[in-house]
């Protein structure tokens, strides 16, 4: 059984005291069957029985006693062994702990420096996009195509470690004001329209009018729909699909569900959704690509926010994200 620092700290109290406890108590007897010849009258009672002498009854009551004073020892070296195994894991711990705050720290800031050139490439690359310096032939304008795409992949990527670093350090923190449930979706279903038209999704959304608002940071609750919205986009099926927002109100929560019909999970795999940087499988991730960030930063957003999700998925058939957050924030509101 694994005990805490309290009860080790208390076991031990408690065999040192018994310890002693049983060389006092010893001392005493010893003092006062001497005095009052317990000893002798001992001897004299079993000598109807057995032919003791007063020596060997003293030696049987010290041998008891050192008995009683060996097994306190013992148990008393065991706590203290548990003790500073205790000790160790804490320090251990400690340590890890330290080093895990340092590691994010740094990611947070190695993310922060590259997104600014990753940004600068990006713009220029749009300014000559746009035609800004000059025309451009076939063959440049595809190149171009290539570097913004890969730009904004690999900025994305950035805005997700330094996400889920600023999480693990402790450094997110929420921006928490009365945002409008339908105005979010809409601004939300706008930013992954074209992605959908592409692959052929119809988006569908159903928002019940008694969820108008709730207290949340608005930044974060729409990246959670967003990262929700195109991951069920990114896994449709090659035909395409449908895929459906729904808002719920739940007495003082919200409800919030993504379905999809897409290629869905396997029941193997359903553990390692939520878990940073776990991949499905290696044939889906060389089709669909990602580093497995996504979804356990909108766990993370999710439950900073004080909510819960969950996911179900038949495999072949499609997968069904719930969230469900607080109407009202712990926090202040900013009207």
């Amino acid at each position: 059984m694994k005990l805490s620092p309290e009860k080790i700290n208390q076991k031990g109290s408690n065999a040192l005291k018994d310890l002693i406890i049983i060389a006092v108590i010893t001392v005493i007897v010893f003092i006062l069957a001497s005095v009052f010849n317990v000893f002798e009258i001992l001897a004299g009672f079993s000598k109807k029985y057995e032919k003791w002498q007063v020596d060997e009854i003293i030696t049987v009551f010290m041998i008891l006693s050192l008995a009683f004073g060996v097994f306190s020892m013992r148990r008393w070296s065991e706590l203290r062994a548990e003790i500073s195994r205790h000790e160790k894991t804490r320090h251990e711990n400690e340590r890890l702990i330290l080093a895990n705050q340092l590691k994010s720290e740094f990611l947070a800031i190695m993310s922060h420096e590259l997104r600014t050139p990753m940004n600068a490439i990006i713009g220029f690359s749009e300014l000559l996009q746009r035609k800004k310096a000059g025309e451009l032939n076939e063959k440049q304008e595809t190149y171009l195509d290539y570097i913004i795409s890969s730009g904004q992949h690999l900025l994305n990527l950035i805005s997700d470690v330094l996400d889920m670093s600023k999480i693990e350090a402790g450094r997110m923190e929420l921006a928490v004001e009365r945002v409008s449930v339908p105005e979010a979706i809409y601004e939300v279903q706008t930013l992954i329209k074209t992605s959908a038209e592409k692959r052929n999704v119809i988006l569908k959304k159903e928002i019940e009018p008694q969820l108008e608002f709730i207290e949340a940071d608005k930044r974060k609750f729409k990246q959670v729909l967003f990262n929700l919205l195109s991951n069920a986009v990114k896994f449709s099926k090659e035909e395409g699909g449908t895929v459906t927002i729904m808002a719920k109100r739940r007495g003082d929560m919200a409800e919030f569900s993504v379905s999809d019909t897409g290629i869905g999970v396997k029941e193997e795999n359903m553990g390692k959704l939520f878990t940073v940087f776990q991949q499905l499988d290696s044939g889906i991730t060389r089709k669909y690509g990602g580093t497995g960030l996504g979804l356990a930063i909108t766990k993370q957003l999710v439950e900073l926010h004080g909510g819960t999700i969950s996911v179900v998925s038949k495999y072949g058939e499609g997968t069904t994200f719930t969230f469900v957050l607080p109407l009202s924030a712990d926090k202040p509101v900013e009207k």
